[in-house]
């Protein structure tokens, strides 16, 4: 396969073979034969080698710390998110049509597929993190704009002029 015909879905999908081997291995050989397969992966998408780095490191420590991998994930998009140089999240995103950066996240833990999600935040730095309070702390799934930034700041989210 060329470079340029990698894509994201054909990347999935190499993931979902993967994870099918390891659960085929298990059903043959039993979870304790297979069990050295299972230790912490971080995937990123990040192009930018120091945003990159700063990702995998993040959650790698968290992991290898015996951390979840929904904290891993967290803490690894908060670099992202804080990162000026990283033009596709959060802090260093491209402005809406009108000029204002607006951000969205959203978080899903793959233990209980509960979800939670922000859209349209203004002046939070991670929204990822807020996203995840919406999952845990609350009824919805998803909160906007102006609600999204007083659910924030209701946790101790520091508002700034992004």
């Amino acid at each position: 396969m060329s470079l340029t015909a990698f894509t994201r879905r054909t990347f999935l999908g190499g993931l979902a073979s993967v994870g099918a081997g390891v659960a085929w291995m298990e059903e043959r050989l039993g979870a304790q034969a297979a069990a050295h397969v299972r230790r912490p992966l971080v995937v990123t998408s990040k192009t930018n080698p120091f945003v990159r780095e700063g990702v995998t490191t993040a959650a790698w420590d968290i992991m290898q710390a015996g951390g979840s991998a929904l904290d891993a994930a967290e803490k690894g998009t908060n670099v992202s998110e804080l990162d000026p140089r990283d033009p596709t999240v959060g802090y260093g995103g491209d402005p809406n049509e009108m000029g204002f950066l607006q951000l969205d996240a959203a978080v899903m833990n793959g233990l209980d597929h509960n979800i939670g999600a922000v859209a349209a935040l203004e002046n939070i730095k991670t929204p990822c993190s807020v996203a995840r309070l919406v999952m845990e702390r609350t009824d919805h799934w998803m909160l906007v704009g102006r609600g999204a930034l007083t659910f924030a700041k209701m946790h101790g989210f520091k508002e700034e002029d992004l």
